[in-house]
C-alpha cells in the first residue's frame, strides 16, 4: 500500500488523546465563527497541490488531486498526478486503490478503530465543527489576515512524537480551509493548498467509484 495518507491520519487522529485547547476568549470566538460560517455546508469538491519537503532531500514531492466530502459520512480523497492513488470513505465502507499495480482494498470501518477514527476526524475538520475540536488540540492564533490556527499535540499524546505543528489557513470569508501546513518532528514539511472549491453542489454516484479520475472543473 502506498503510504501517502499517513501524515494526514497522524494529523486527523487527535482525539486517540485528548489535548486541552487554550482558553483564549479570542480563540473560542474565532472557532465559533468558523464553525457559524461553516455550518450550512453539505458538499465540498476542491482541487489541492501537496508538497512535501523532506530533510533527506533538496526537491519536494508534488502530489495534485482532489478533495470530496458530503454529510454526513462521505470523504474522498484523490491524487491523479504524478500517481493515481484513492482512499474513499462512505457508509460504513472504506475503499483504497493503488493505480500503479491497480489493486483496490476494501474493509468494514467498523472492524478498523484507526480508519474510523480518522473518518470521524475527517467530518470535524473539512466539515467545520471547530469548536468540538477545540477540545482535542492546544488552540493558538498564528494570523488574523488572513485567519491562521495553530494546533499542537499535547506533549504526553503519541503524535507528538510526529507532529510538531499544524496550522490551517482559512479563506477570507471564513467559509473554508485554504491551506493545511503539518510540521514534523523530523523536519519535513507537508504543504496542501486548495484551490477551485466548490460548495453545496451535487456530487454524483460515479465520483465516489474507485478507478482513474482527473481533476473537476
Amino acid at each position: 500500500m502506498i503510504k501517502i495518507f499517513v501524515t494526514l491520519l497522524i494529523f486527523f487522529l487527535g482525539n486517540v488523546v485528548q489535548c486541552q485547547a487554550q482558553n483564549s476568549d479570542e480563540v473560542k470566538e474565532v472557532l465559533t465563527n468558523i464553525t457559524s460560517q461553516m455550518a450550512n455546508l453539505k458538499t465540498v469538491q476542491a482541487d489541492f497541490t501537496q508538497e512535501k519537503k523532506m530533510a533527506v532531500f533538496t526537491s519536494p514531492i508534488i502530489l495534485r488531486g482532489t478533495l470530496l466530502w458530503e454529510k454526513p459520512d462521505s470523504f474522498a480523497w484523490r491524487i491523479v498526478s504524478p500517481i493515481q492513488y484513492i482512499i474513499v470513505m462512505r457508509q460504513g465502507i472504506a475503499r483504497q486503490w493503488e493505480g500503479e499495480h491497480n489493486t483496490i482494498q476494501e474493509f468494514q470501518m467498523s472492524s478498523n478503530p484507526v480508519m474510523r477514527v480518522a473518518s470521524s476526524q475527517l467530518q470535524k475538520w473539512f466539515g467545520g465543527n471547530y469548536q468540538k475540536l477545540a477540545t482535542e488540540y492546544d488552540v493558538s492564533l498564528a494570523g488574523r489576515q488572513p485567519l491562521i490556527l495553530a494546533c499542537v499535540p499535547h506533549q504526553d499524546s503519541p503524535e507528538s512524537g510526529v507532529i510538531a505543528r499544524i496550522s490551517i489557513q482559512f479563506r477570507e470569508d471564513l467559509r473554508y480551509i485554504e491551506r493545511i501546513t503539518i510540521e514534523e518532528v523530523s523536519g519535513d514539511i507537508t504543504n496542501i493548498k486548495f484551490e477551485n472549491t466548490h460548495f453545496n453542489l451535487p456530487i454524483s454516484e460515479d465520483s465516489w467509484r474507485i478507478g482513474l479520475v482527473s481533476p473537476h472543473v
